[in-house]
């Protein structure tokens, strides 16, 4: 049996910048993403948002958990606390938020799906790598 790649920890898809990323094009039209926008505006997927590019600085890819607060999250989107708050407590009804462990400052969360479409991704890039490994090797061959 051929040898598997290795892991696809951080690599990107293209090979220039960033790794995975856990949207695709379709996210502002989730009904869950939609359901924030509708009740809070474009600042109910903002927090989301902002939520998943902090969980990448602080995780690296790979559970999708974060820990803010709320503060922090309304300085960066010019928004206030309690709306966040109110967004953060919406979102894991909505189960946009995982295991959220809410406090008065701050709170800890995972983001729904992180994880599942992270392992979709990993595998699809091992895959990749094994086809071109494959089509390099019968290359070589072909051509001794």
């Amino acid at each position: 049996m051929a040898a598997q790649p290795d892991d696809v920890e951080a690599e990107s898809p293209t090979g220039r910048g960033s790794a995975w990323w856990p949207k695709d094009a379709g996210w502002w039209r989730r009904g869950d993403i939609g359901a924030l926008v509708d009740e809070f505006k474009a600042t109910g997927a903002a927090v989301i948002d902002w939520l998943a590019c902090e969980c990448t600085a602080q995780d690296g890819y790979t559970r999708g958990t974060v820990t803010a607060s709320y503060r922090a999250i309304a300085q960066s989107l010019g928004s206030a606390a309690p709306e966040v708050t109110a967004i953060v407590n919406r979102a894991a009804e909505l189960g946009l938020l995982d295991g959220l462990d809410a406090g008065p400052v701050s709170f800890t969360c995972t983001l729904a799906g992180w994880r599942e479409e992270r392992e979709r991704y990993v595998e699809r890039m091992r895959k990749a790598r094994y086809r071109e490994e494959q089509k390099a090797k019968a290359a070589q061959e072909a051509g001794a």
